[in-house]
């Protein structure tokens, strides 16, 4: 294993051992041939504490060789350890893209009101659906979005 990959999981090491199941983690690299048979039986040793052997896994995967990371990075890939992936590889392209996407501020509307209206516009919660019609708007008081939450439609159309 190259020293900058040892280094990253060392610096990682609570979050890997925290954050990961030690099972999945195992069996995913035993079908990657990072471990034999032999290899894994000590982390299905249930007389030790998992914590214990999820540390001594991560250890171990740093002596497997040049391609134990890549396994490593690729299990935690399949499982959606997206979190931990950015941390091994901050530069990586394996895990999704999740583009900045602005939110449009409201338009201004010229009708009277207390501003959310325009936001507010038929939203269903659970059983309750609140709307809202620009004309009716001077007639309605200005409620705050929390206390028209729960309100039953009825309350809000007169």
């Amino acid at each position: 294993m190259q020293e900058e990959h040892r280094q990253a999981i060392q610096n990682n090491f609570s979050s890997l051992v925290e954050q990961t199941d030690l099972d999945t983690i195992v069996s995913s690299l035993y079908e990657k041939n990072v471990f034999s048979e032999a290899m894994i039986e000590p982390y299905k040793d249930r007389s030790k504490e998992e914590r214990y052997r999820k540390r001594q896994l991560y250890r171990d995967i740093e002596r497997r060789g040049p391609k134990a990371f890549q396994a490593l990075i690729d299990t935690l890939t399949e499982i959606g350890k997206w979190d931990l992936v950015r941390a091994l590889q901050p530069n990586s392209a394996l895990h999704p893209y999740r583009p900045f996407i602005p939110i449009r501020p409201p338009q201004k509307d010229p009708s009277p009101g207390c501003g959310w209206e325009s936001l507010m516009k038929n939203v269903t919660l659970g059983n309750v659906t609140m709307s809202h019609r620009t004309r009716e708007a001077s007639r309605m008081p200005c409620l705050s979005h929390s206390t028209m939450i729960g309100l039953p439609r009825a309350a809000l159309e007169n």
